[in-house]
């Protein structure tokens, strides 16, 4: 195998010749995200704040979420822990500057359609309401893993289907032998560096992270992402299935196809 080839950015192309899965490229960029990211988890330390979680579906690490989601409620919201944290938040964010550039220009760059439609569903979500904000743009959400963090196999149901995730691994580690994401329904692993970008459809493949096997090894993990209710309120224009009269909410029932096919249609598409 090419010494480079892990290196180098690497797409994942369905058999429609659709590009679905991506890895950004190493380079100065990415050393400074890992950079960034290791004093990002360091500080969370320091603070002395209990993460989110300590154990869930994805695993047994620490794991600190600063989300701003729909769910169920009327209208988007920043989430309790964000709005208990939100200092901290802040300094994270502020932190965070470079990795957030980052993610987002690869984002723009390889996704340009699904990048406009993360960033106008955000910006719609923003309009007149001052007490949310978008700390980690065109995504709605972030969480840190921090810890020797080992993803079980799960699907992340609860975000948009043909939609991505943005995950960034960072620590001290060899990606071919420490750090491999697997998406389990396309039966193949993707090597990922420290501070490199992987775009993947979170919702639509399950997915996993293989265990550190080299001694000394540590490895950590930043997510981005947007709940797929977010997606709705906009579709809705701000309005819940609940509040849609009888012959609206039988029209968009019958949409669900053609709207799967929209966001379909703005992966991009390959020649292979």
């Amino acid at each position: 195998m090419d010494a480079d080839a892990g290196r180098r950015a690497a797409e994942v192309i369905d058999r429609s010749g659709r590009l679905v899965v991506y890895r950004a490229w190493q380079g100065s960029a990415t050393q400074k995200a890992n950079s960034v990211l290791m004093a990002a988890a360091e500080y969370l330390r320091k603070t002395g704040i209990n993460p989110t979680y300590t154990a869930s579906k994805r695993g047994t690490f620490a794991q600190y979420y600063f989300t701003l989601h729909k769910d169920n409620q009327p209208r988007p919201r920043l989430s309790k822990y964000l709005c208990d944290h939100v200092d901290v938040a802040h300094e994270l964010a502020q932190l965070l500057a470079p990795v957030i550039r980052l993610v987002a220009g690869v984002f723009r760059r390889i996704f340009p359609q699904l990048h406009e439609y993360y960033a106008q569903t955000l910006d719609y979500a923003l309009r007149g309401d001052a007490h949310i904000e978008a700390l980690f743009h065109p995504f709605a959400s972030f969480a840190l893993n921090v810890g020797d963090v080992v993803c079980e196999r799960h699907l992340d149901c609860t975000n948009l289907g043909p939609g991505l995730c943005c995950i960034v691994p960072f620590g001290q580690f060899d990606p071919a032998a420490d750090c491999r994401v697997g998406l389990a329904d396309l039966d193949c692993e993707v090597e990922v560096g420290p501070g490199v970008p992987l775009l993947i459809p979170s919702a639509a493949f399950t997915h996993y992270n293989t265990p550190l096997v080299t001694e000394g090894a540590r490895r950590g993990s930043a997510v981005f992402w947007t709940g797929g209710t977010m997606f709705q309120y906009r579709e809705l224009d701000g309005r819940m299935v609940s509040e849609l009269t009888s012959a609206e909410r039988d029209q968009y029932h019958l949409g669900r196809v053609s709207r799967i096919a929209a966001g379909i249609a703005r992966f991009p598409e390959r020649n292979i």
